[in-house]
């Protein structure tokens, strides 16, 4: 992603983990922060989900819609 400009662009980030480990979900958070860093608009509040994304599928899914 080196010299990669994301100025003007909207973006939103979405990651299935697992909480028993220490950096849950963390791949989120570093790629939240990389979309940051090139210059892109964060829009929504990241969307974390604990295990299968199964059960949160709904709100996932009103997350995803709600996204501008």
């Amino acid at each position: 992603m080196t010299g990669l400009s994301l100025a003007g662009k909207k973006a939103a980030a979405f990651g299935c983990g697992e909480s028993i480990y220490e950096f849950f979900c963390g791949a989120v958070d570093t790629l939240e922060k990389k979309l940051k860093e090139l210059g892109a608009e964060i829009v929504a509040t990241s969307f974390k989900v604990d295990g299968d994304i199964g059960p949160y599928l709904a709100k996932a899914q009103e997350w995803g819609a709600s996204i501008k």
